[in-house]
């Protein structure tokens, strides 16, 4: 089924346009029950970054790193100025805390995507119903689910859509025997969307070989590649002068400590169990994974062993069959390994193990060797079972991928079912009981700070929200205590810690608490000085001291702090309500 198919001599294949934009509404429309869906992960983070919330900042966006505006170090540790472009203007068009203006964008991007690559595959394969096929199981992977409606995963679907239209362009100058200048273009938008689609050359360069086996000339090399080069050379160097470096920080990195050969036995244990398997079967589905929740392998794990011995047997047949034979289905297959390659750890480290967001790119490839399997079997004499067949594969992807986007409709569902799944994702228990704080579910909240805290120690956030229960619960003296014992490695950290304790000294209200209470106050102020919930604190002190003019100045203070997040805008609201409170009598912290 992996053999040689001769490509069509009497012209590239194109889907017609209607079909195209029917795949592409469908597309686009199948995960519109979680349009209204709330904010998840690292979704509320978007949320809190200035720098995608003022308009103003549009421009500056390409000096600037993904997060740096969320961080204390200049550059912070990604630089996709495409994405962040996108998401300011989300902000300036949808508002703020609006889930179905940002969503609607995510949809439309996979609904062209979808469409792009029924085109793409179309072409490559040369069969319009092979192209249809793999666009339209492109849409309906259950894998993608949780890519689509996550707001803070719009790079993967810009980079995809990028990347998709640069391979169209790119083939269509070959064909045309041009540079593909407008390819190269568009390939650079992709990775300043996205890292991961850096590995496009390489699928390009397989989807060329399946073109023709002709020897190219060293000038033939240069015009179809130079341009993607010097695309990928420019946006390296946009990216040290940014962040100052190219890859990321050893500290920062997922595999920090283990050798080359752990990492790599890892990598195939994990890509088998939790790419490979979600990909075909749409289970077991998990939108991230936290630190340690998948635990390393030792250098002689059998089954790890025979992962990658498998991963290695399939990476070589596939580019033997691809390159040799010129299969359409083993250059898919070639194409999504080389697209997964940046997500791997295996050629960079990055900063996570892997989540199901980072398939969105290399799962085009998985789609390409489908269409072209498709193709194939749309030759043979049972090609009247096909359809129905194609049909029921769809149907039951169709059903997996709207019952994962319902798991979404509230974030209590979302995080638990994640846990069931891995019971040790720090990321999960730290989001569960974030969720049940919000509802005063203290009690509940408790125990999933304390199991994230017990897994990864340095995960301050959990710990001091932590102290946040234990304070609602009445226990004072035990948060105080945990209080001391947080290890804070930022500014922004410690003054959270000073906060903490300022609050408690405030509820505790004893001999000399409401002082202590200002003095923790007036550090936090210190080491961050533009958040207005501080300034809400030693208000609050202050108001107990009996101090009221010097209260109602912090909170003047407060005011005129830009309210640049969601954050700061709920702070603003407290203190307007005290403001018009000042003269009820003293208030605790």
């Amino acid at each position: 089924m992996l053999g040689p198919m001769a490509m069509p001599l009497s012209g590239p294949v194109r889907v017609p346009r209607y079909a195209l934009l029917a795949l592409g509404l469908v597309a686009a429309f199948l995960p519109v029950r979680t349009l209204r869906f709330p904010f998840l992960l690292d979704d509320a983070q978007i949320l809190e970054n200035p720098d995608l919330r003022d308009i103003a900042r549009l421009p500056g966006l390409l000096s600037r790193g993904y997060w740096e505006g969320m961080q204390e170090a200049a550059g912070g540790d990604q630089y996709r100025p495409v994405t962040m472009a996108t998401l300011n203007l989300n902000f300036a068009l949808a508002g703020d805390g609006n889930p179905a203006g940002f969503r609607g964008v995510n949809f439309a991007l996979h609904g062209t995507a979808s469409a792009l690559l029924a085109a793409l595959a179309a072409r490559v394969v040369g069969s319009v119903p092979g192209g249809l096929f793999a666009g339209a199981v492109h849409a309906v992977l259950p894998v993608h689910a949780d890519t689509v409606a996550g707001i803070i995963h719009r790079g993967e679907l810009l980079a995809a859509v990028l990347a998709l239209a640069a391979a169209l362009l790119h083939v269509r100058a070959r064909d045309a025997g041009r540079a593909p200048w407008g390819a190269a273009g568009l390939y650079a938008l992709a990775v300043l969307s996205k890292e991961s689609a850096a590995a496009l050359p390489l699928a390009l360069l397989l989807l060329d070989r399946l073109a023709t086996d002709a020897r190219r000339t060293s000038r033939e090399w240069r015009r179809l590649y130079g341009p993607h080069l010097l695309a990928f050379l420019a946006c390296l160097g946009a990216r040290f002068a940014v962040l100052g470096r190219i890859g990321l920080p050893p500290e920062d990195r997922y595999f920090r400590e283990e050798n080359v050969l752990v990492a790599l036995l890892t990598m195939a244990q994990f890509a088998a169990l939790h790419y490979a398997r979600p990909l075909l079967l749409g289970t077991p589905l998990i939108a991230d994974f936290s630190w340690r929740s998948f635990p390393s392998v030792g250098q002689a794990d059998p089954h790890a062993w025979a992962w990658l011995l498998a991963w290695v047997a399939l990476s070589g047949g596939t580019l033997l069959l691809a390159w040799r034979r010129r299969s359409p289905a083993a250059c898919g297959l070639a194409c999504a390994i080389a697209l997964g390659l940046p997500v791997s750890n295996v050629l960079v480290r990055t900063g996570i193990l892997g989540a199901h967001r980072v398939l969105y790119l290399p799962a085009v490839g998985w789609c390409l060797a489908l269409g072209a399997l498709y193709a194939r079997v749309f030759t043979w004499r049972l090609r009247r079972f096909l359809p129905l067949a194609a049909t029921a594969l769809l149907g039951l992807y169709t059903i997996l991928f709207v019952r994962r986007g319902d798991v979404g409709r509230d974030r209590e569902t979302f995080y638990a079912s994640g846990l069931e799944q891995v019971p040790d994702n720090t990321l999960f228990l730290y989001n569960l009981g974030e969720a049940l704080t919000e509802r005063g579910r203290f009690a509940e909240a408790e125990p999933l700070y304390r199991r994230a805290r017990d897994l990864d120690p340095e995960f301050f956030a959990a710990g001091n929200n932590l102290v946040g229960v234990l304070l609602e619960q009445g226990r004072s003296a035990e948060a105080l205590e945990l209080a001391e014992r947080l290890e804070p490695r930022t500014d922004s950290q410690r003054a959270a810690r000073h906060n903490a304790r300022a609050v408690i000294f405030g509820r505790r209200g004893g001999p000399g608490d409401y002082a202590s209470a200002l003095e923790e106050a007036g550090r936090a102020i210190s080491l961050a000085p533009e958040d207005p919930l501080y300034r809400v604190t030693a208000s609050q002190a202050l108001l107990a001291l009996g101090r009221r003019e010097e209260a109602r100045e912090e909170l003047l203070r407060a005011l005129r702090i830009p309210t640049a997040s969601r954050s700061a805008q709920d702070a603003r609201a407290k203190i307007l309500q005290m403001l018009g409170n000042l003269q009820r009598g003293p208030q605790r912290p």
